[in-house]
């Protein structure tokens, strides 16, 4: 997977999860310390993502790391999936 492939799944799974759990931009963007500008510009794969930010994204809504990058296994941790 190139740059860009990468940037574009994180961008479509983001967006996922900010459906899944009703969040906008600006709730994300809180969380992680960034801005909305900042957000968007992952979620319209402009911008990689730390990995800082990916923990905090981990850790705030149980978002599988694997999943948000490289769209492999579950969305959710499973000890997540019961408080989702």
């Amino acid at each position: 997977m190139n740059k860009n492939q990468a940037r574009s799944t994180l961008g479509k799974n983001l967006r996922i999860l900010m459906w899944d759990k009703h969040l906008k931009q600006k709730d994300v963007a809180n969380i992680l310390g960034l801005t909305s500008a900042t957000i968007s510009n992952f979620t319209n794969g402009r911008t990689s993502i730390s990995s800082e930010h990916l923990t905090k994204l981990n850790a705030a809504y149980g978002v599988s790391i694997d999943w948000l990058l490289f769209d492999r296994g579950e969305m959710y941790l499973s000890e997540h999936k019961l408080c989702a």
